[in-house]
């Protein structure tokens, strides 16, 4: 089981790597503050570490045609102590989509992540956002698929009318997005094809 405060390391080892890779933010889909570069000396090496602790995968930065933002997620949540049990680690985003799909089918109280429609559920901090890059932002077209291109990010503030996730591989860095938020907390931002957010059930503190 992962132990409390779950989602407070989470956040942390987030800001952590957004921190050593320089603080890069993009909003309305555009950086508008740039950061460290995916294949820059050192940071290759650290992505290196992401696909290795991650996934098991021998591959760093300097290995442009693998995308290595799965990778990122899947070390964030075995350095925060999820175990595979409870999120799938995996080079495809799709794969714990998928799985955080079924789970919301099953609707097993003791499920620890369990995917919403955008419409359905405000995104809080440790939730992740998913979008697709294989087509319409459709939640329903997805739930049997497990391998389609696609993206997720991570919750780690929620503000007034804006919400700000980190992840991997955005813009060849770690990357804060800046994601407009609605009256009912709900993600309206329409810089991607966004369609499901992924509750985090874990313990926050």
């Amino acid at each position: 089981q992962a132990g409390p405060g779950t989602i407070g390391r989470i956040v942390r080892v987030l800001l952590a790597e957004w921190n050593r890779f320089g603080q890069q933010v993009m909003m309305d889909g555009r950086v508008i503050q740039r950061g460290w570069r995916e294949t820059q000396r050192g940071f290759d090496d650290r992505v290196g570490l992401f696909w290795r602790y991650g996934t098991g995968i021998n591959l760093d930065g300097d290995d442009t045609d693998h995308p290595w933002s799965a990778a990122f997620i899947s070390y964030t949540m075995r350095t925060a102590g999820v175990p595979d049990h409870l999120f799938p680690r995996s080079r495809r985003h799709s794969t714990y989509i998928h799985f955080a799909q079924q789970n919301a089918l099953v609707n097993d109280p003791d499920t620890a992540f369990i995917a919403h429609r955008l419409e359905a559920y405000a995104p809080k901090v440790g939730d992740l956002v998913a979008y697709t890059r294989s087509g319409a932002a459709n939640y329903d077209r997805y739930v049997n698929r497990a391998r389609y291109k696609s993206h997720t990010d991570i919750v780690t503030y929620v503000h007034h009318g804006e919400i700000g996730v980190i992840g991997g591989n955005v813009a060849d860095s770690v990357t804060l997005k800046r994601l407009k938020r609605g009256g009912a907390g709900r993600l309206i931002d329409d810089s991607h094809a966004w369609f499901a957010v992924i509750e985090n059930r874990l313990p926050l503190r």
